[in-house]
């Protein structure tokens, strides 16, 4: 009976995730209104990595951390909470169609 080699299984490079989600930040003025701000966050983190005034801001401070690790994803959020958009960036590990 022949013996089989067993096949050496490869580890898929980890891929690091943005979120630039809605972020409610609490003004205290003399009005005390609170006011929309967004927020980029990496995946598992508790805290926010960065904070702007305008979604387009974010967007772009995502763009730069994740082109600068390479294998990242960036997830865009609406207000409502559903998914605008996803970039990738870097080489994708899975060979899937789209």
């Amino acid at each position: 009976m022949a013996t089989r080699k067993k096949r050496k299984s490869r580890k898929l490079p980890k891929r690091h995730t943005y979120y630039v989600v809605p972020d409610l930040h609490e003004e205290r003025g003399r009005t005390g209104w609170n006011k929309l701000r967004w927020a980029v966050k990496k995946q598992g983190a508790k805290m926010a990595s960065r904070r702007t005034e305008t979604q387009a801001e974010a967007i772009e401070i995502a763009k730069g951390f994740a082109v600068r690790l390479g294998n990242s994803k960036v997830m865009v959020q609406r207000r409502d909470g559903t998914f605008k958009a996803e970039t990738t960036y870097g080489n994708d590990p899975r060979r899937s169609k789209g």
